[in-house]
């Protein structure tokens, strides 16, 4: 679905994400709604854990000692278990001893289930969430947990679909225009073609016009008790990443 969204190029934000965090030894992660990920054959990763972890492995040596951490959480435990033979199957074998995975709500993080525990407080340098968000009923119950799983100084980064591109003077404005024709019948229409259903494109272009402005999601994140806060667009503004800082 991102793949038809996006034209291939969530790929590339996730990437830029993965640049953000900085991967470094001992460095341990949260990744929420981490979900099924989405090896390609050609190593082009599109999920954020693997790509971490990958980069990780580009820049330093892999010791049990000084290896990072990740654990994943989704609240559908079918995706977890898609995403963990996934790892098996496609993750380098010195790589996948790395990641934890775990069945959570993302607004309810604390709350331990049949699946497994809770996620425990100040535990994490990095929360990321990738396009998943929007789809969460409370943003800030999201960012309130989000907060509380961060040590002081961790970093929260969220890559997210814009409900309003950059559209600045008239070439923008063009801009604008061909991507709500693009997002209002081309991807609902080629959900059709690819998945032979059009509801879940349908919600996808919904729920991105529900979401927040940057300016309005950045403020929210600073309600939460973030501070720091920065904004970086991404492709004249489909998406962009919101960082910020838990200080204590």
């Amino acid at each position: 679905m991102n793949d038809v969204m996006s034209m291939g190029l969530h790929r590339c934000w996730k990437r830029r994400l993965v640049s953000i965090l900085s991967p470094r030894p001992g460095m341990r992660m949260l990744d929420v709604a981490g979900g099924t990920g989405s090896l390609q054959n050609d190593d082009v990763l599109g999920d954020v854990t693997f790509k971490f972890l990958l980069e990780y492995r580009k820049r330093f040596p892999i010791s049990s000692a000084e290896s990072p951490r990740v654990t994943i959480v989704d609240i559908n435990p079918a995706m977890l278990e898609v995403g963990q033979k996934r790892a098996t199957n496609m993750l380098p074998t010195d790589l996948q001893h790395l990641i934890e995975w775990r069945c959570a709500d993302a607004e309810q993080l604390t709350q331990s289930t049949s699946k497994g525990p809770g996620v425990p407080a100040a535990a994490f340098d990095a929360y990321t969430i990738a396009f998943g968000i929007r789809n969460c009923t409370s943003i800030e119950k999201v960012l309130a947990q989000a907060h509380r799983t961060l040590v002081p100084g961790g970093l929260l980064a969220v890559l997210e679909f814009s409900p309003q591109l950059e559209t600045n003077g008239t070439l923008g404005a063009i801009f604008q225009n061909v991507y709500d024709l693009y997002s209002t019948y081309g991807i609902p229409a080629l959900g059709t073609l690819i998945g032979g259903n059009r509801e879940p494109y349908q919600y996808l272009i919904e729920s991105i016009r529900k979401f927040p402005t940057n300016e309005t999601f950045a403020t929210m994140i600073e309600a939460a008790g973030f501070s720091h806060v920065h904004v970086e667009t991404l492709a004249g503004g489909i998406c962009a990443i919101h960082t910020a800082v838990k200080l204590q």
